[in-house]
This record gives structure tokens, C-alpha cells and sequence, in this order.
């Protein structure tokens, strides 16, 4: 129609309040996505350490703590991926370990509607080796259910060590997203609220025009469709209310 719409979404079931009763009021208001993990461990999940090291914050010891990575979803989790499928309610495991990501992957496979899982955030672990970003058979996993990756425009998640210009190595994580998971799986997260660290190149959601134009050169209207809104919208309709 032409008129610009806004989608609801939330970052951390602890908005859940340990009540699974809550994500049919959050879905019934509007939310189409849940982050299930965030910063800190919460009754659905663990988490990865998702505050980069050269935070100030970090080097005065503030946000530092443990993190165990053997641990996933925990009991209420299941439940909560689970439900999030029958509603329709897009399952996102941003922050999550790598237990949490198996999980999932596990409970995607056994349910009876075919439903997306995503990362909605996040660099490549080829690129930059942490935790929180997913490694090839991550993406693999992800394009089985139909879901996406959305590249984060934080430049110390995209690479290590941290290259500022961003062109380079947005254009590498989206061959490396291809090669192990196809064009679907290619989406932006850009990550720009907050206080993320952005590609000198790419400040705003303006810059996405000199994105826009690169993908474009290198490989054509059709994919960078897909890539720039095609693979989200195809998403957003698989995994968002009942069908």
C-alpha cells in the first residue's frame, strides 16, 4: 500500500518473566521475532560474551563475567522455542552458544510446522573467530530450515583483526554465507541502534544506497534483491502467524 509499517520484535525472553502465557500476549500485540539470549543468561538460554574486548567499559572490568558454552536452552527454553513454532513467532538465536544453536536446530527438525530459525546479527566465525558469530555447519543448519543470516555492521564482529572499512569484508561474509548456505540465507542486521561500533563507511541506514550499489555491480538486480529485502520477507511470511 505504499505506507510505512513497523514490525515488533524483542531482544530477551527474560521480558518473558519465566511465563510461557507471555508470548501469546506479546504475539497477540504485534511481536513477530524473538532474541531469545541477550547479554546475560535468562530462564530460556545461555549466552556468549557478546561485549567486545576494547569496550571501555571492559578495560575498567565492568561487564566482564563467565561464560559456559556447554550450556543451551534450558527446560523453560524448550518450551519456549516450541511454542514460539505454533504461533509463529520468529525464532532468534543471536547471543546464544553454540549448545543453545544445537538445540534449536534439534527442535526445528521434530516439529510439525516447518518454521525458520535465524541469526539476525552477526559476522561470520571464519572471519572473526568468537562465539557468538555462526560457523559453517551453523549456516548449513540455518538455509535447512529456510532461515537467514543477517550480517551485523559492527566491524569487530565482521573481522579479526577489525578492518573499519566495511565494503570489503561485508562482500566476503556474503560469499562465505552463499558458499555454505546459498542465496537465501543472506540477509542485513545492521545492528545500528545501541552502541555498536559501525563500518566508517556505512554510519547510518542512508549508507545502505552505496551498499545497495555495490551489490548490484557484483551480482546483479536479482540477487541483491534477495540480499537487501527478499530473503527477510520471504522469512517474515514463513515464520510469522499461523499458516
Amino acid at each position: 500500500a505504499g505506507k510505512i509499517a513497523m514490525i515488533h520484535s524483542i531482544e530477551g525472553a527474560h521480558h518473558l518473566a519465566g511465563k510461557i502465557e507471555n508470548l501469546d500476549d506479546f504475539f497477540a500485540r504485534g511481536v513477530s521475532h524473538m532474541i531469545i539470549p541477550h547479554f546475560y543468561p535468562n530462564e530460556a538460554s545461555y549466552t556468549v560474551d557478546a561485549i567486545p574486548e576494547n569496550m571501555p567499559l571492559r578495560k575498567l572490568g565492568w561487564l566482564n563475567r563467565e561464560y559456559d558454552l556447554t550450556k543451551g536452552l534450558t527446560g523453560f527454553g524448550h518450551d519456549v522455542v516450541n511454542r514460539m513454532f505454533d504461533i509463529g513467532m520468529i525464532v532468534d538465536m543471536t547471543h546464544g552458544t553454540p549448545r543453545m544453536r544445537k538445540d534449536c536446530y534439534a527442535l526445528a527438525k521434530v516439529h510439525p510446522k516447518k518454521r525458520p530459525l535465524i541469526m539476525s546479527h552477526v559476522g561470520v566465525h571464519e572471519y572473526a573467530p568468537y562465539a557468538m558469530n555462526p560457523t559453517a555447519e551453523d549456516i548449513r543448519e540455518i538455509a535447512d530450515t529456510g532461515g537467514l543470516v543477517g550480517i551485523i555492521f559492527m566491524t569487530y564482529w565482521l573481522s579479526k583483526p577489525e578492518q573499519r572499512d566495511g565494503t570489503e569484508i561485508i562482500l566476503k561474509t556474503i560469499d562465505y554465507l552463499v558458499q555454505h548456505g546459498g542465496e537465501d540465507v543472506v540477509a542485513f542486521g545492521s545492528d545500528f541502534d545501541g552502541f555498536t561500533g559501525p563500518p566508517k563507511n556505512y554510519k547510518s541506514p542512508r549508507d545502505y544506497t552505496r551498499l545497495r550499489d555495490v551489490l548490484l555491480r557484483k551480482y546483479g538486480p536479482e540477487k541483491a534483491a534477495k540480499f537487501l529485502n527478499g530473503n527477510a520477507e520471504r522469512v517474515l511470511r514463513m515464520g510469522w502467524g499461523d499458516r
